[in-house]
């Protein structure tokens, strides 16, 4: 990393905050800011729900797994079968009721179809599971990014913060759609290159798939899982697993239901979800295909094959990056791994907070009011008891 590569991230990500400072101007009240109005646009929706899932761990994880990890190849494609299933069903069922509703917190409804210790208790477990993830995603991204930029883990998981902290809290869930859009424009540049490159030192596509390992090109694994066999990636498992599982993630947990809320319409909501179910998977070819490509310099670069140990395969793509690509669209690539781990960063913060908001603060403010508007303690008791069963 020389000033020049530095030059341009340190313009991303101030270009990054000031985006959210323009956005963050028309806010007025908590639903501008949790949820836009209700009134993004569908294709930014879709975009920033398929940036949100695609985190620097995507970049670099998937492209090790399909080239050296032990039992990968192309199974990976796989992965996102079941996503247009689940998408459906979400379609039909949820998000109609959810819209209706006029929710900003998907965790409201519990307390109205239960009582508010049900609607806590789900709010409490999603903050908890959340922020681990969160922590977690972050911290993983912080390690391959620390020895691409060659600075300590520390700064690296700093810069990713505090940059994501500032323009999310600044311009809100607007901000969050639109910057993710861009990150996600970002991202599939810097895929796009590292393939182009990779493929031209190579001598092109045909040698790649020819130099691809045929134990690897099996595109689908038809065992179930379930009969200790040891397949790695079951199709079946995939599959029927894959629709409870993306059916939880778009229908019920906030950082997704959240985007889904703020799209102008039903009927944007439901294009925004299409656009994502089916983007997706092209995204995931993307992915693969850069594992292809990165086997097959690896396979013929002594020097490449130094710098990544045998066990840490996910060094892949970011020494290939560090060798083979030319100053400042180097630092073009490592901009979109930064922008990768932020766009899962700033999701999964702002949904925090409408949670922590709408399901603990409010609640709480509105029983202190009830109990504190009183004259009399008989008028006080009264009040109370009448608030808390309206409340269920």
């Amino acid at each position: 990393m020389n000033s020049l590569d530095w030059f341009i991230i340190v313009i991303y990500m101030f270009g990054m905050i000031g985006l959210s400072v323009y956005l963050g101007r028309g806010q007025s009240n908590a639903e501008d800011y949790f949820v836009g109005g209700r009134k993004l646009s569908w294709w930014s929706v879709g975009i920033s729900t398929m940036a949100t899932q695609t985190s620097a761990i995507s970049f670099i994880s998937i492209p090790a797994f399909v080239a050296l990890t032990e039992g990968g190849g192309l199974t990976w494609l796989q992965y996102d079968l079941a996503v247009p299933l689940a998408i459906i069903l979400v379609m039909v069922f949820l998000i109609p009721f959810f819209r209706r509703l006029k929710l900003v917190s998907v965790y409201e409804y519990l307390e109205w179809r239960f009582d508010p210790s049900v609607r806590y208790l789900v709010s409490g477990v999603f903050l908890v599971s959340r922020g681990l993830a969160t922590g977690v995603g972050v911290y993983a991204s912080g390690i391959v990014l620390a020895v691409c930029l060659g600075i300590p883990l520390w700064l690296t998981i700093l810069i990713i913060g505090v940059v994501t902290v500032i323009y999310d809290t600044i311009g809100g869930i607007t901000a969050v759609v639109y910057s993710d859009v861009i990150q996600m424009v970002v991202l599939l540049s810097g895929i796009v290159v590292c393939i182009v490159y990779a493929a031209d030192i190579v001598g092109g596509l045909d040698d790649v798939w020819a130099s691809f390992p045929k134990s690897r090109r099996i595109a689908i694994d038809p065992a179930t899982g379930l009969d200790g066999a040891g397949a790695s990636v079951p199709f079946w498992a995939f599959l029927f697993g894959g629709i409870f599982l993306y059916t939880s993630y778009y229908g019920t947990d906030q950082s997704q239901v959240q985007r889904e809320l703020s799209a102008a319409t039903t009927a944007d909501t439901k294009k925004s979800l299409l656009l994502n179910g089916f983007a997706r998977f092209p995204l995931t070819i993307l992915y693969v295909l850069l594992g292809m490509v990165m086997l097959a310099v690896f396979q013929n670069s002594p020097e490449l094959i130094e710098r990544v140990p045998y066990n840490k395969p996910d060094y892949l793509v970011p020494q290939f990056i560090l060798l083979y690509l030319p100053q400042g669209l180097r630092a073009l690539i490592f901009a979109s791994l930064l922008s990768a781990a932020m766009s899962s960063l700033d999701s999964a913060l702002n949904s925090l907070s409408a949670s922590t908001v709408h399901d603990c603060i409010a609640p709480a403010r509105k029983i202190k009011t009830a109990i504190f508007s009183c004259c009399s303690p008989y008028c006080c008791s009264y009040k109370v008891s009448n608030f808390l069963r309206s409340r269920g």
